[in-house]
């Protein structure tokens, strides 16, 4: 068993983890406005690409790049995690 995860995921007090995109929906299903991730744009070469993800959810829009399309909508919802103040390090 691996002691830390690969993502920049968070230990919760139950002792799974938790990505940002997941703390993200729990908001949402609670507070009844579900995220919604679109991706705005790809580009790069194919060994390095570049990816735009942006997330809305009660009227806050944020934006993450990434080069993979997870990392660009992880950092999306890290945004929206401050943004929202919402502690993504206790879920």
């Amino acid at each position: 068993a691996f002691s830390k995860p690969f993502c920049g995921c968070k230990p919760l007090r139950t002792g799974s983890w938790k990505t940002p995109i997941q703390i993200l929906y729990e908001h949402g299903v609670v507070s009844g406005d579900l995220p919604v991730f679109v991706m705005e744009n790809a580009e790069g070469e194919a060994h390095q690409p570049s990816f735009v993800f942006s997330v809305t959810i009660g009227g806050v829009k944020c934006t993450g790049q990434g080069s993979s399309k997870k990392a660009a909508k992880q950092q999306a919802a890290e945004a929206a995690l401050k943004i929202l103040n919402i502690d993504s390090e206790s879920g």
